[in-house]
This record gives C-alpha cells, sequence and structure tokens, in this order.
C-alpha cells in the first residue's frame, strides 16, 4: 500500500521523495525591472514558494526548527558582514561552504535531502549581493 506522497514514504515500488517546487529559481530571484527601477523581489519567493518548501520540509525527525535555524543563522552572520563593508567576493567562500554543511547535516541525519536540494540550488543560483540579501528574504519566509 503507498504512503501519502505528502508524508513521504514508498510509492509505486520506489520510495518518494518531496521536491523544490516546479520552475523553482528558473527566473531568479527578481522581477524583471525597467531602466532607473531597483530589482524587487519576485512575489512567488515570499508567499508561494516558502509556503511549498516548509510543506515539503515537515519531516520532524530531520528537519527540526532549531537545525535548520543554524543555517538561517549563519546566512545572518554572512549579511552582517555584507551590512559592515565587505564585498560579496569576500563573503563568497564562507556563503559556498553552506552546501557541505548542509550534505555533512543530511550525512548524519539531521537534515533532509530536499533541504540540501534548496541549500545547493540557492548557492548556486547567487552570485551578488543583491542576490544573497534575496535569499536571506525568502529562507526568513521558508
Amino acid at each position: 500500500m503507498a504512503s501519502n506522497p505528502g508524508r513521504g514514504g514508498y510509492q509505486g515500488g520506489q520510495q518518494w521523495r518531496p521536491t523544490l517546487p516546479q520552475g523553482y529559481l528558473a527566473g531568479g530571484y527578481f522581477k524583471p525591472v525597467e531602466k532607473g527601477e531597483r530589482p524587487a523581489l519576485r512575489r512567488e519567493f515570499m508567499i508561494e514558494y516558502p509556503k511549498d518548501i516548509a510543506k515539503a520540509l515537515e519531516d520532524r525527525e530531520k528537519n527540526k526548527s532549531t537545525q535548520l535555524r543554524r543555517f538561517y543563522d549563519y546566512c545572518i552572520r554572512i549579511r552582517d558582514m555584507l551590512d559592515r563593508g565587505q564585498s560579496f567576493c569576500e563573503v563568497e567562500g564562507d556563503f559556498c561552504r553552506l552546501s557541505a554543511f548542509a550534505k555533512y547535516a543530511e550525512s548524519r541525519g539531521k537534515v533532509s535531502g530536499l533541504f540540501v536540494d534548496f541549500i545547493q540550488k540557492n548557492v548556486d543560483s547567487i552570485h551578488s549581493k543583491d542576490e544573497f540579501y534575496a535569499f536571506v528574504k525568502h529562507f526568513e519566509a521558508v
């Protein structure tokens, strides 16, 4: 008998694993802007995606709020370095370490593969200070 896919388990003889929403990060974090406008975070990164991702991360044997908070707090420390005047280039190495931290936490059973995917996909998509700030807001919403 297949388990409810929303809860994980087996479906069709294979273990079902939650995934990130379809099209996640395909268009980047920001709305298209007209000349002279400042970039604005796309609405789905504050409402739809966080709701879907949080639901998919509901495995509380792994994705405990304290564990996820450690990753978020690490991002806040990097944001604070940027706020104190460091360039994104200077902190990018620290930010990229987040992927390795997530994989290590997964190997210890602390987070799910979906959380690793979430971190990895975002790390791969961020190449500027503005994108990093957008990610922090998005992560907070999750």
